[in-house]
């Protein structure tokens, strides 16, 4: 497999290690605490599988990350080198993050060919609403090109299977070369083939770019290969959740 030099170039580009810092963070809905002094690191080179079932607090510790959540301020949260609360952009944040989920893929409008949906990931739009530079258009072909996805170039979003759409949102996330790529239930939708696809594309591009990862599910089975740690919910007698760190690979 040779990889164009001009894809795999400008990955991992951040000075900061580790890439994200939470120290002692609280984070609750009226009386009921999803997170109270909640501590966690994530290094560079490091591939993370946040899992555990649905209202543990995976989505929130997400917006966390994403810079989407409320409850971030007057906190000790470091994200990229970026000390929240210091009058930061969130559009700073989330320049260095590549993000597929299957609501944000229930937002994107399906008249957009596969080549445009990608495109669009340049510039974090939900469609192309100035025209692309002719660079933005040559990546984008040599990306779906590279990736073996270059048959859904000209078709339409809906004209594709659920599962075609879901390998487009990941090249798209890719191809402004994120510090960080979050998958939020990518397997969610699809059927046991376009699964496979899935997580064996997911494989490929982490090893392929050295990704920085963060792959959230609460399936056992929807496995990745490329996983370094995880970070896994529990019920406890009491109804919380215990948070357990563990090392998957030495």
């Amino acid at each position: 497999f040779k990889l164009p030099p001009e894809l795999k170039a400008g990955f991992n580009s951040t000075k900061s290690n580790p890439l994200i810092s939470l120290k002692n963070i609280d984070i609750h809905y009226g009386e009921k605490y999803v997170f109270k002094n909640f501590s966690w690191n994530m290094k560079s080179n490091e591939s993370w599988l946040f899992s555990g079932p649905n209202g543990a607090g995976k989505t929130s510790l997400l917006q966390i990350i994403h810079a989407d959540h409320p409850q971030s301020y007057g906190q000790d949260i470091q994200l990229f080198g970026i000390q929240r609360g210091q009058g930061e952009s969130i559009w700073d944040i989330k320049s260095h993050i590549g993000f597929v989920s299957v609501d944000f893929q229930r937002n994107f409008p399906t008249s957009m060919t596969g080549l445009a949906m990608v495109i669009s990931g340049f510039h974090d739009s939900m469609g192309l609403y100035r025209k692309p530079s002719q660079q933005e258009i040559d990546l984008s072909q040599l990306w779906l090109s590279t990736l073996q996805l270059d048959h859904l170039k000209d078709q339409y979003l809906s004209k594709m299977s659920w599962g075609e759409i879901r390998m487009l949102m990941i090249t798209r996330a890719l191809v402004k070369k994120p510090d960080l790529l979050i998958l939020d239930e990518p397997c969610q939708g699809l059927d046991q083939p376009q699964k496979k696809a899935v997580l064996e594309l997911i494989d490929l591009c982490s090893s392929l770019f050295n990704l920085n990862l963060i792959y959230v599910t609460h399936h056992k089975d929807d496995v990745l290969k490329c996983i370094s740690h995880q970070l896994q919910w529990t019920l406890k007698d009491d109804g919380t959740y215990k948070h357990n760190i563990i090392s998957l690979k030495s």
